[in-house]
């Protein structure tokens, strides 16, 4: 039985940014920067605050996200 939840997070999307690659004694290293990190924290903690639901590690799912973004100011009055 599949369960749908609606849920609007008040966050401006961010894209992710490449992982940085660091070599030290032959060995590669890789770490996401602190900004994607930082990112997906806070809309971890958005949805557990106003969710509080978690799923299950076995269960399959499904998830569909949209955005809503304001057109940018050089966006011209004829496309809209």
């Amino acid at each position: 039985m599949a369960t749908e939840i609606s849920v609007t997070l008040p966050i401006e999307p961010m894209p992710k940014l490449r992982p940085r690659f660091r070599v030290v004694q032959g060995r590669v290293f890789t770490h996401t920067p602190y900004e994607t990190k930082s990112f997906e924290n806070e809309v971890a903690y958005l949805y557990l605050t106003r969710v509080g639901l978690k799923f299950e590690a076995h269960e399959p799912l499904q998830v569909k996200i949209e955005f809503y973004l304001q057109h940018p100011k050089s966006f011209t009055k004829k496309k809209i």
